[in-house]
């Protein structure tokens, strides 16, 4: 394993280890992360679940053709029988790493118990944190294999849920995750008098 490798796992788990503590208690314990300007892009706003959020740098949004035909073959996830509306993929050429936004169309908590649930019965979860920051509650979940990272967020917002998700090549992730920290991490609520 490089050394990179290791400095990116060892970060992760730190970082694992710290939301996990905030995990042990009852209620979901707010966290802080540290968002570099430097290491995000432009500004994506969604004004239907009410949020901001900057994708990691260098990650460009899909081509709207591209966009088109995948959301309509992904409108219904249906090996888990959950509706979703893709919102926006983001998408880093040169390494092949995706970031999608997604809004579940039921607008009920529990929903996210079952959504996990269902992921249980296909993927081996690796981690699954519940904490507060900027205003959202989270669920975050972590899946891996030899090839691929998926960060999972599920995230609930004013009687909305939507997610957020970074599959990363695994070789690659320790070089993205200060750049993952700070997207998400940028994630904010918009005041509506603003628009």
């Amino acid at each position: 394993m490089s050394n990179y490798c290791k400095l990116g796992t060892l970060f992760f788990v730190l970082m694992l280890n710290v939301l996990a503590c905030a995990n042990s208690k009852e209620s979901a314990e707010s966290v802080i992360f540290n968002v570099d300007s430097l290491l995000i892009d432009e500004v994506f706003i969604d004004n239907e679940i009410n949020v901001s959020f900057h994708p990691p740098i260098n990650w460009t949004k899909l081509p709207k053709e591209q966009f088109q035909i995948i959301a309509e073959k992904i409108s219904t996830l249906d090996s888990l029988e959950i509706e979703v509306i893709l919102k926006q993929i983001f998408v880093s050429k040169e390494e092949q790493n995706v970031c999608v936004i997604s809004n579940i169309v039921k607008d009920d908590v529990l929903i996210i118990a079952q959504y996990v649930d269902l992921l249980r019965n296909q993927h081996e979860i690796l981690q699954e944190l519940d904490f507060a920051y900027n205003g959202f509650l989270f669920k975050q979940i972590s899946i891996n294999n030899d090839e691929k990272i998926m960060l999972k967020f599920l995230i609930y917002n004013d009687n909305k849920i939507f997610m957020i998700d970074y599959l990363l090549k695994t070789n690659l992730y320790p070089n993205q995750v200060r750049a993952i920290e700070s997207s998400i991490g940028s994630l904010s609520k918009i005041n509506k008098e603003e628009i």
